[in-house]
C-alpha cells in the first residue's frame, strides 16, 4: 500500500533526475530480492539474525545515500511543498514513531535488546530505523517513472525461492532438513517459522494480484500469466502455512480493498450495501466472541472456553498473554532489574506511557505470568511476543508509541483515499473522523466490557469498523 501511494505522489511531481536515485533503487531492489532467502546455515540454521543483519546493512547504506541525495537536492527549498504531500506526511509520522521507539529504547530495562534485538531474533530500534529509511527511500525514488512497478515486481518475484522451498516442505521434502516437529504439518519455507512465512505472503499476495491485473490490462499476456501463477502459488503456500492471523488479515483486507475498488469504479450503492453488511457481520462476530471466549475467560473457566472455541488452546494462549502484558503495564510496583534484583526500575511511573523498550517482553512479564498459561504452554515460562501488534507497541513504547503509529496509519489512509479520488481537501476530516472515533470507541468499549487486556482487540476491530463506516459515508455522499 505504501509503495502504491508513493507512486501516486511521484506521478504528480513529474519525475526525479537526481543521480543518487539509481543507487537508492539498487539498494531497495537488492533488499527485497535477497532478504526472503537469507539464512545462516551454521549454528542450527538461524533465520532472524541473518535477515536482520542484511536489513540493517541495506538500511544504513540507504540512509547514507538518502542523506547525500537530499544534500545535493537542496531540500530546504522544497520542504514545505513536500510535506504537503501524502508521502511527506507518512515520513513525518514514521519519524515520530521512530522517536517514540528511541525514547523507550533509551529507558529500556535491557537496553542492548532494545537497540540491537534479542539474541537469535531480529527487531530492536536498529531494525525499525532501517524500516523507516526504506519507507523514506520508497517515497523519494517513487517519483521516477516505473520505479515503484519495478520494486513491486522484484518483491513478487523474490518470493519464488521461499515459495518453492515451502511447497517442497508441504510435499514432504525438506531440502535442508530444517522443519521442526513443533510446527507439525505447517510449512515455514526459508523463514523458519510458519507465521513469518504467512505474514510475508499476506503482504505480497495483493501486490502480486494487482501486478497480474495491470499487465492483463496492458495486454502483456505473458507477464499477466506469470504473476497470476505466482499469486496462485502464494495463496497455496499461505494456506499451507496454517497461519490463521495472516490468512484472516488477507481475507479482510481483500474485502475492504474490493469495497474501495467498487467506490472508485462508481458502484457506490453496491459498496455501501456491502459495507453495511460488513458492519452487521462484525457486530455478530463480537457477540459470538463474547459468549464463547470472553465470558468464560472472565469467569476463570478456561476449560469451557477452550471446549467451545478452540480445543488446541492457541486462542487461550494469546488471551492470557494479553492479560499478562496488561497486568505488567498497569502495575505501579517498580520492576526489579534482572541484572541486579536490588536495583529497582527508576522509570516505573512512565512505563504505561513510554513502554519498557523493544524486545523486552521476556524480561518484564515474568512476575505476572498466568498459571493457566503455564498449564497450556507446558514448561515454557517465557513471553517473547505479544501476538497482537498494538499490544506489542504498547509494551515497547507505551501510549506514545501507539499514538504515533495511529498517526502513521492516518497518513497512509489519507494517501490511499486521495489516490482513489475520495476525501478531497474540503472533506478530508469528514473521512478521517469516523475512523478515529470508531477506533477510540472500540478500545474503550472492549476495555469496559472485558478489561484492560482487551483494548488492543477493540482498537483493531474499531479500525475495521471505521473503514467500513468511511466506505458507507463515501457511498452515501456520492462525492
Amino acid at each position: 500500500m505504501l509503495l502504491g501511494m508513493s507512486e501516486s505522489c511521484g506521478d504528480r511531481d513529474g519525475g526525479g533526475t537526481n543521480p543518487f536515485d539509481a543507487w537508492l533503487e539498487a539498494v531497495a531492489l537488492a533488499l527485497v530480492v535477497v532478504l526472503p532467502i537469507t539464512l545462516w546455515p551454521l549454528n542450527n540454521f538461524r533465520f532472524e539474525e541473518a535477515k536482520a543483519y542484511l536489513f540493517h546493512a541495506c538500511g544504513m547504506a540507504g540512509g547514507l545515500l538518502l542523506l547525500a541525495r537530499w544534500i545535493a537536492d537542496a531540500p530546504w527549498r522544497r520542504v514545505e511543498r513536500r510535506l504537503g504531500r501524502e508521502g511527506g506526511w507518512m515520513i513525518v509520522a514514521a519519524a515520530a514513531f521512530l522517536v517514540s521507539q528511541g525514547i523507550s529504547a533509551a529507558l529500556a530495562v535491557q537496553r542492548s535488546h532494545a537497540i540491537y534485538g534479542a539474541p537469535g531474533r531480529g527487531g530492536g530500534l536498529l531494525t525499525m530505523l532501517s524500516a523507516g529509511i526504506l519507507l523514506a527511500t520508497t517515497v523519494t525514488i517513487g517519483r521516477r517513472p516505473g520505479t515503484v512497478r519495478r520494486l513491486l515486481e522484484a518483491m513478487s518475484l523474490g518470493s519464488l525461492p521461499p515459495l518453492l522451498f515451502g511447497l517442497m516442505q508441504c510435499l514432504g521434502h525438506d531440502p535442508l532438513g530444517i522443519g521442526t516437529a513443533a510446527h507439525q504439518d505447517r510449512i515455514g519455507g526459508s523463514f523458519g517459522n510458519p507465521i513469518f512465512l504467512g505474514g510475508y505472503l499476506a503482504l505480497l499476495l495483493p501486490l502480486t494480484v494487482w501486478l497480474a491485473v495491470e499487465h492483463a490490462r496492458a495486454s502483456a499476456r505473458r507477464k499477466a500469466a506469470l504473476f497470476g501463477l505466482l499469486a496462485a502459488m502464494q495463496a497455496a503456500a499461505l494456506w499451507c502455512s496454517g497461519s490463521r492471523g495472516p490468512l484472516g488479515a488477507s481475507i479482510v483486507g481483500a474485502g475492504v480493498a474490493l469495497l474501495l475498488l467498487l467506490l472508485a469504479r462508481g458502484r457506490r450503492r453496491l459498496a455501501g450495501g456491502l459495507a453495511a453488511l460488513g458492519l452487521c457481520g462484525l457486530l455478530g462476530a463480537l457477540v459470538v466472541f463474547h459468549q464463547c471466549v470472553a465470558a468464560p475467560l472472565l469467569q476463570h473457566d478456561s476449560h469451557a472456553c477452550g471446549d467451545r472455541f478452540n480445543r488446541a488452546g492457541s486462542v487461550l494462549v494469546r488471551l492470557h498473554i494479553f492479560r499478562a502484558i496488561a497486568d505488567t503495564m498497569s502495575d505501579r510496583v517498580p520492576l526489579a532489574q534482572n541484572v541486579d534484583p536490588a536495583n529497582r526500575d527508576p522509570h516505573a511511573r512512565l512505563r504505561p506511557w513510554l513502554g519498557y523498550g523493544p524486545q523486552n517482553l521476556s524480561a518484564i512479564t515474568d512476575r505476572h505470568f498466568p498459571p493457566e498459561l503455564l498449564r497450556l504452554e507446558g514448561e515454557q515460562r517465557v513471553i517473547d511476543a505479544a501476538h497482537n501488534f498494538f499490544m506489542e507497541v504498547w509494551a515497547d513504547a507505551g501510549v506514545l508509541g501507539v499514538g504515533t503509529w495511529l498517526l502513521l496509519l492516518l497518513a497512509a489512509m489519507s494517501a490511499l483515499l486521495a489516490a482513489l479520488g475520495l476525501g478531497a481537501e474540503r472533506g478530508k476530516w469528514l473521512y478521517r473522523t469516523p475512523l478515529l472515533l470508531m477506533a477510540a470507541a472500540g478500545a474503550l468499549l472492549a476495555t469496559a466490557c472485558w478489561g484492560l487486556w482487551a483494548w488492543s482487540l477493540g482498537l483493531s476491530l474499531g479500525l475495521l469498523a471505521g473503514w467500513l463506516l468511511v466506505i458507507l459515508l463515501a457511498a452515501f455522499r456520492g462525492d
